[in-house]
C-alpha cells in the first residue's frame, strides 16, 4: 500500500519537474527573439503621418484651393485651477488641486514662488526621501497679452471663460479663441517664452487656404467631428473600395463640410500613413522618425474655372443688394462643350442657387417660341397687344408696353406678354413640353457644387398654359438649366450639358445636334439680337458694343395677399442671359437677382455685359 504511494508520488513529482523544465527552456530559449522585438516595440513610439488633401485647381492648373495651416493656442487646465511644485532635489513635478469658484480663478491668492514649507506637501515619489518643494509660479499673464497685443483685463475674461468652458465639459486642455486665430510670429514669440506662460501651447492644425473668389462653391473643411469618426471608421468603406480609417487616423483628418470639399471628399482625402520614432535612451540624441507606412496624398480637383471670370462673377453677387443672386458663364467653344467658367452664387438659405429651381419669368419664352415653331406655326403671324387686356383665348394679360401687330421676334426682342401667352395656347401643351426637353430643361445638374432644395420637374402644361408661357404659375427652372437652354440655341442645336470636372470633360452628347433646335436656331438667334437692338437689353451699350444676344426676364413673385382688401405684395426675379460674340457664339451668361423691385433688362442686363466682355477678354 505504502509502496503504492509511493509510487504516485515519485511520478507526480517527475510530471512537476518535466514541466517547470519545459516552461523554463521556453521561457529562456525558444522566446528569446520575441522578447527581443517585443523590447524594441515599446522603445519605439508610432504617430499617424497625415495625407496632404488634394488640391483644387484653376483651369490653368494654378491652385484655388491649397493646404495651409494655422495657429491656435491651447490652455492646460491644470496651470490655471491646480498648484505646481517642483522638487528641488530631482525635478520631480507635483500637481495638487485648489477649489475653483464659477469663473475658474482660485478661491485664494496663490502662494509666491519660491521655497514653501514641505509640512502640508508629501515626500517626492521620485527620490523618496523628503524634498524641499519650490513652488512654481502661476501664468504670467501680462506677458501673454504683450504677445497677444490685447489689454491684461481683456485677456484675463477671455482665459476665465475657456477654463470655465473645460471644467463644465470636462476637458483637459481647451482653446483659448474659440473662433480666431494667431499669426506665425506670435505663435513663435509665445513658444519662445514657454517658460514664463506654463500651461499655454501654441498647436498648428491642418487649415484650408481658399481663393475668396470660389470660396461660395469650394465649400469648407473641419477636423472630423464625432459622426465623421464613425462615418470614416464604418465597415462598410472596405466593400466601397475605400480606406477605412482607424481612431486616430479619422479624427486627424480633415473632412469636407460643403461645395466641392464635401462631394470630392474621398478623392480629395488621401490615405495616412505610419511613422516610427526609436525612443532614445539616456544620454543618446534624439533620432528622426521613420515612415514605416508612406502617406498616399489626396487626388487634386481640376476644375473648368477661369479666375479672372469668376472673380467677376463674385464681385457682381458681392454687390448685389438682393439676398440671393447668382452668376453662370458657360464656353461654348469645340472641345470646352458647356465648360463652367464661372459659377457663384450666395443665398439667405443653406442651398446653392446654381442648381435651386426659381421662377424663371420671360427667360422662359424660349420654349414658348420653340414649341410654337416646331408647331408649324409662322413666325410672321402677329398678335395685337394693347399693354392690358384679354387675349384670343379669354386669358387676362398685361405688359410692359404697347405692341399692336407684333411679330415673333420682335414680340420676343420686347417681351410681349400678350404675343406668348396666345402662342403657348396655339402650340399645346404636347409641343411645349417636347421643347421644354429639347432645350435641355428637364436635366438634373450633376455640378458638384452644392445641394438643392427640391429636384425640378416638368410643370404640367396642360394647366395654366398660357400663364407656363411666359414663365409664370408652376413654372420653375435653375439659372443652371436656363444657361443650357441658351448656349444650345446659341451653338445651334448642339445638346450642351455643363461640366466643372476638367478631368472627366464634356458629357459625350454635347457633341450631337437637335435637329428641330438646329431648323429654328438662325431665327430665334435673331430674336435674341433684338432684344439688345430694340427690345429690353436696349438700355445696355456694353451688350451692343460687344456684339451680344440674349433675353430679360422678370418673374413676378406673390409674397402675400390680404384676405380682406385682396391688395397683393408682389415681388421680382431679375433676369438676363446672353451669349456673345452673336455672331459666333463663344460663351453664355446668366445673372438673377432674386426678391427685388427691378426688371431684369435694367438690373442684370448690365451684369451680363460685364461677365461677357471678362470672358471675352484675353487672359
Amino acid at each position: 500500500m505504502y509502496e503504492r504511494r509511493l509510487l504516485r508520488m515519485f511520478f507526480g513529482v517527475a510530471a512537476l519537474l518535466a514541466v517547470v523544465l519545459c516552461r523554463a527552456f521556453w521561457v529562456q530559449v525558444v522566446s528569446a527573439d520575441e522578447i527581443i522585438r517585443r523590447n524594441d516595440r515599446v522603445l519605439r513610439s508610432t504617430s499617424i503621418a497625415p495625407a496632404l488633401r488634394g488640391e483644387v485647381l484653376w483651369a490653368d492648373g494654378t491652385p484655388a484651393v491649397r493646404n495651409s495651416s494655422r495657429w491656435t493656442i491651447r490652455l492646460d487646465r491644470r496651470a490655471f485651477t491646480a498648484e505646481r511644485y517642483r522638487c528641488a532635489r530631482c525635478g520631480e513635478i507635483l500637481t495638487r488641486s485648489v477649489k475653483t469658484v464659477k469663473s475658474g480663478t482660485p478661491t485664494r491668492s496663490p502662494a509666491p514662488a519660491g521655497p514653501v514649507a514641505p509640512d502640508p506637501l508629501p515626500p517626492c515619489a521620485e527620490c523618496g526621501a523628503p524634498a524641499a518643494w519650490e513652488r512654481l509660479p502661476p501664468p504670467d499673464m501680462q506677458a501673454l497679452a504683450t504677445l497677444l497685443q490685447m489689454r491684461r483685463d481683456e485677456l484675463q475674461s477671455k482665459v476665465d471663460a475657456a477654463i470655465a468652458r473645460a471644467e463644465l465639459l470636462g476637458w483637459k486642455t481647451v482653446d483659448l479663441f474659440e473662433t480666431s486665430r494667431i499669426s506665425v510670429e506670435q505663435a513663435m514669440a509665445i513658444a519662445v517664452r514657454s517658460a514664463d506662460i506654463p500651461g499655454v501651447m501654441v498647436r498648428s492644425e491642418p487649415w484650408r487656404e481658399t481663393d475668396p473668389a470660389i470660396a461660395k462653391i469650394a465649400g469648407r473643411t473641419h477636423l472630423a467631428w464625432e459622426s465623421d469618426v464613425k462615418e470614416l471608421m464604418n465597415a462598410e468603406r472596405d466593400a466601397a473600395g475605400l480606406h477605412r480609417y482607424t481612431y486616430d487616423e479619422a479624427t486627424r483628418t480633415l473632412v469636407g463640410e460643403s461645395g466641392f470639399e464635401r462631394h470630392f471628399n474621398d478623392s480629395l482625402s488621401g490615405v495616412p500613413g505610419l511613422t516610427e520614432r526609436p525612443m532614445a535612451r539616456p544620454g543618446e540624441p534624439r533620432q528622426k522618425p521613420v515612415v514605416v507606412v508612406p502617406p498616399v496624398d489626396g487626388t487634386p480637383i481640376r476644375t473648368t474655372l477661369r479666375r479672372d471670370v469668376q472673380t467677376v462673377a463674385a464681385a457682381i453677387v458681392e454687390r448685389s443688394s438682393a439676398k440671393c443672386a447668382t452668376a453662370i458663364v458657360l464656353d461654348l467653344a469645340d472641345g470646352a462643350d458647356g465648360a463652367v467658367v464661372a459659377a457663384v452664387t450666395k443665398s439667405d438659405d443653406p442651398y446653392s442657387h446654381v442648381i435651386t429651381p426659381i421662377a424663371p419669368g420671360s427667360v422662359f419664352k424660349l420654349v414658348t417660341a420653340l414649341a410654337w415653331l416646331e408647331s408649324g406655326g409662322s413666325p410672321d403671324a402677329t398678335v395685337d397687344c394693347a399693354m392690358t387686356g384679354v387675349t384670343v383665348h379669354r386669358r387676362r394679360y398685361t405688359c410692359t408696353g404697347t405692341h399692336p401687330g407684333v411679330a415673333l421676334l420682335d414680340a420676343f426682342g420686347k417681351s410681349c406678354n400678350c404675343y406668348f401667352m396666345t402662342r403657348a395656347e396655339d402650340a399645346g401643351a404636347a409641343a411645349m413640353a417636347d421643347a421644354y426637353t429639347r432645350l435641355g430643361m428637364d436635366l438634373q445638374s450633376s455640378l458638384r457644387i452644392g445641394v438643392a432644395p427640391r429636384v425640378t420637374k416638368m410643370p404640367d402644361f396642360s394647366l395654366h398654359t398660357a400663364l407656363l408661357g411666359i414663365g409664370q404659375a408652376e413654372a420653375l427652372s435653375t439659372p443652371m438649366q436656363i444657361a443650357t437652354a441658351y448656349a444650345r440655341l446659341a451653338t445651334g442645336g448642339r445638346r450642351i450639358v455643363p461640366y466643372i470636372d476638367r478631368d472627366v470633360g464634356p458629357a459625350p452628347e454635347s457633341r450631337e445636334v437637335d435637329p428641330v433646335i438646329a431648323q429654328y436656331a438662325d431665327l430665334l438667334r435673331e430674336g435674341a439680337r433684338r432684344t439688345v437692338r430694340i427690345g429690353t437689353g436696349a438700355g445696355v451699350p456694353l451688350l451692343a458694343e460687344i456684339d451680344a444676344a440674349g433675353k430679360s426676364g422678370t418673374a413676378e413673385i406673390l409674397v402675400s395677399r390680404d384676405p380682406l382688401t385682396k391688395v397683393e405684395k408682389r415681388t421680382m426675379n431679375a433676369w438676363f442671359v446672353g451669349y456673345a460674340p452673336a455672331s459666333a457664339p463663344r460663351y453664355v451668361a446668366v445673372v438673377v437677382h432674386e426678391r427685388v423691385a427691378e426688371h431684369g433688362g435694367h438690373l442684370a442686363g448690365p451684369h451680363v455685359a460685364e461677365l461677357l466682355e471678362a470672358a471675352l477678354r484675353e487672359r
